[in-house]
């Protein structure tokens, strides 16, 4: 909607003008009957566009126009008069008029002509303001470009600074947001603000839970422009006494990838925010990100190169030797399974062995000749251990670089090697100039090791469960036995009955061991859920509970005792869930995959989500849930309770990629 002041002396043609432009239907007009009266307008200059009458007492049109110029306003202004002498249009346009439209015919066609002229002029002046602000924003990024040397709080406010500048707002902030996009830092806030601001300790870290309207662009991920704060939203959690008092607020998501990193936002414009300022903002903050991110790159970069490579010679006996001794050394190496590689820091050339270039596939032209190449094929998580290692080693705080750690291979896959490398020659200063190493492919073995881990932790927690807990009843049943003696006959039943109870849950008990024995026995196999969930619901007696699947074609490749978990939380939701009438799955995924189960039960207290998996906890057995999560780990999957207490239980099964394939009727929220 356009905002147009029609300024007439004429009272009759004002209102005939005002009707004639807001039958369009997209103009708003308010009037005034002297340049006078339209000069004393405090929202003079925030109009979209001014139309005024040539001739009037007073102070006529051109001047007014004149008046208007030397307010530095470049607002659309249009001569709309009866006089048409050529000289008065000429002055006019010299005046800094954008057009000059001449009254008298047909008032269709002359008030069509002034509409014509409206709006033209208008988005002119958009499309110059645009223009405008396009450059300001390209200076104020070539600018940041070139403060190579200064710290990064000090180019934070300065694109802070601009960014007001830019959207003609009071104050602003900056803050980024962590890893999980649960917390905002508040790195900068404007001048202004720690100027007006009377809040002595202002907090730097920000929970987004507690945030309130300004929290939004990271909830909502999107822009959020709220032009009148004392508006009242649920949204709004207030702000404390001494905080800058907000009229309008505008803040902006920066991404990297598919992670928020940033947000900023700025206020109280004198006028409502639009989609123009959100667009140059949005691109400020962006391009302000990847300058942050290509200088940090360029800056890491910078000291790995200074850390690893410098001033190597070449030792050409060294080389000779190694020549000379290769093919016995290689016979040897390859026979024991171990791969050998040499790195000349001077030259950067390598030499590997066959057995080497068979465990990581790289062969020919694909070897490595620098440390960074060498690198690329180390798994990232490794590799600042491996770089300490080096460094320490290179200062002679450790004899070698000894080590386990993950390897890349050409296909794709990751080999678990061991690995020993030292400097195996210096130059006179003591600095690197040749390192040689052995690598050993001990995946094996780490999976031998991480069997045994896992066999060991079972048959500890099992040897505590028949040690305490089976314990613990059989001295309950002795006690009662022995109460049995002195008691009279009508006090027998009741200790019978606690007997036969006792008795009962030592079955429970072997029955859990005989299960959880069990898990990791099988090997995984790829198993249809559907098929899977509805064998579990054949097991349990839901007499009238109703359940539905909702989980395409999707398979998982899983430890057949997978079942053991469905049936668990089927079995959970009939005896505990009271009232429930229908049990659903669903699965949704993309990289990984959620398996949901949900039912319209009482749901779970907020203060035993946490106590659900943990063994004994419940009112039966207490293995059941506690079984579940232990299967669920042994497959690399975990669980966790998200629901609302009184509307119902919901189970959420996790699943990594690469673990579960086919289609899934349901795609993830866009929330999620």
């Amino acid at each position: 909607m356009l905002t147009v002041l029609l300024v007439d002396d004429e009272p009759v043609l004002l209102e005939l003008g005002k009707s004639f432009l807001e039958r369009t239907g997209d103009m708003a007009v308010e009037t005034e009957v002297s340049s006078e009266a339209a000069l004393r307008r405090p929202d003079l200059l925030f109009f979209d566009a001014v139309v005024a009458d040539y001739e009037m007492p007073g102070m006529d049109g051109i001047a007014f126009l004149r008046e208007v110029r030397q307010k530095k306003a470049d607002i659309p202004f249009i001569i709309f008069t009866g006089r048409g002498r050529e000289e008065i249009v000429v002055e006019a346009i010299n005046s800094g008029a954008d057009f000059y439209v001449q009254k008298g015919g047909s008032p269709e066609a002359q008030f069509a002509e002034l509409i014509h002229k409206i709006k033209t002029s208008v988005e002119r002046r958009k499309a110059l303001e645009e223009l405008r602000l396009d450059e300001m924003r390209l200076e104020a990024l070539f600018m940041l470009y070139q403060m190579t040397d200064a710290p990064l709080s000090a180019m934070m406010h300065y694109v802070l600074e601009e960014g007001i500048r830019l959207t003609g707002s009071r104050i602003g902030y900056i803050a980024f947001v962590n890893e999980d996009e649960t917390e905002l830092e508040m790195y900068a806030w404007s001048t202004s603000v720690l100027r007006e601001c009377r809040i002595a300790d202002k907090p730097k870290i920000f929970p987004l839970e507690k945030t309130g309207l300004w929290g939004e662009a990271v909830r909502q991920r999107r822009p959020i422009v709220t032009n009148d704060y004392s508006a009242d939203n649920p949204l709004k959690k207030g702000y404390p006494g001494g905080h800058v008092a907000l009229i309008r607020h505008m803040n902006v998501p920066v991404f990297d990838g598919d992670r928020i990193v940033v947000v900023a936002g700025v206020g109280n414009k004198v006028q409502a925010y639009d989609d123009t300022d959100v667009l140059q903002l949005s691109l400020l903050m962006g391009g302000m990100w990847q300058i942050l991110k290509r200088k940090r790159n360029e800056e890491q970069l910078r000291k790995y190169t200074e850390e690893i490579a410098t001033h190597c010679t070449r030792l050409a006996e060294q080389e000779a030797a190694l020549q000379e001794s290769e093919e016995r050394f290689s016979f040897a190496t390859g026979v024991a399974g171990i791969g050998v590689w040499d790195l000349d820091l001077r030259t950067d050339e390598t030499f590997t062995n066959r057995k080497f270039n068979e465990m990581t596939g790289y062969v020919g032209e694909e070897r490595f000749s620098t440390l960074k190449q060498w690198e690329r094929i180390v798994d990232p998580e490794d590799l600042p251990r491996l770089r300490l290692l080096a460094r320490e080693h290179c200062e002679g705080k450790i004899p070698s670089i000894e080590a386990e750690f993950w390897v890349r291979c050409r296909d794709g896959s990751r080999k678990w090697v061991y690995s020993v490398a030292r400097i195996s020659d210096r130059d006179h200063e003591g600095r690197p100039l040749r390192i040689t190493g052995i690598l050993q492919d001990v995946t094996e073995k780490r999976k031998f090791q991480d069997q045994l881990e896992e066999a060991n932790r079972k048959l500890i927690l099992l040897s505590d469960v028949t040690r305490h807990d089976i314990l613990n009843q059989v001295t309950a049943i002795l006690g009662y036995i022995s109460l049995l003696q002195d008691i009279t006959p009508g006090d027998q039943q009741r200790f019978v009955d606690s007997i036969e109870k006792l008795a009962k849950t030592i079955q429970d008990q072997i029955s859990f061991t005989r299960e959880y024995q069990e898990i990791g026995i099988h090997p995984p196999v790829w198993l249809r859920l559907d098929e899977v969930i509805e064998g579990a619901a054949r097991s349990v007696p839901l007499n009238s509970i109703t359940h539905h699947i909702d989980t395409g074609t999707v398979e998982v490749f899983a430890d057949p005792m997978i079942e053991r978990v469905i049936l668990n939380i089927l079995v959970n939701a009939s005896l505990h869930g009271q009232n429930v009438t229908s049990i659903k799955a669903s699965f949704t995924g993309t990289a990984a995959g959620i398996l949901t189960f949900e039912d319209n039960g009482v749901g779970i207290p907020p203060d035993q989500k946490s106590k659900i998996f943990q063994r004994g906890f419940g009112t039966n057995s207490g293995f059941g849930l506690f079984l579940t999560r232990q299967i669920l780990q042994i497959n690399n999957m975990s669980i966790r309770e998200t629901g609302e207490e009184g509307a119902g239980a919901r189970f959420e099964i996790s699943i990594p990629a690469g673990l579960w394939r086919g289609c899934c009727s349901t795609l993830p929220d866009e929330d999620d």
